[in-house]
């Protein structure tokens, strides 16, 4: 996770435990998920797109309270024993976001090569 982009709804953690959290990795692998301290040995992933408006109201939130940009996202939906998990967050600007307890963050591959993009408005 490279950015905090706040909790515009409730959060389940404060300022300065979402900080802590900046630098904690994701890893995404065949049958493997690890969400910074959560881990699944038996994921499942299943790919959706959707419009910005439905992916925010999937967390309660509107447009005004998380603008974020661009009009469509692909989420990667994580399963784990078949129980959701944790959902990754690609919009077509290129921007990867994940909702943690709460709070959105902006997530990046650690590749120095990749150029960081702006989420929100």
């Amino acid at each position: 996770m490279v950015k905090d982009l706040g909790a515009p709804g409730i959060s389940a953690i404060t300022d300065a435990q979402a900080g802590e959290l900046i630098g904690a990795s994701i890893l995404i692998a065949d049958g493997t998920a690890r969400f910074v301290n959560d881990n699944c040995d038996k994921a499942r992933y299943t790919i959706e797109t959707q419009t910005i408006e439905d992916l925010l109201l999937a967390f309660r939130l509107t447009p005004t309270q998380l603008p974020l940009r661009g009009k469509r996202a692909r989420t990667l939906e994580v399963s784990c024993s078949g129980a959701p998990f944790h959902d990754l967050s690609l919009l077509e600007t290129g921007c990867a976001i994940v909702v943690w307890k709460g709070r959105v963050f902006q997530v990046v591959k650690r590749e120095p090569e990749l150029k960081r993009v702006t989420c929100i408005n």
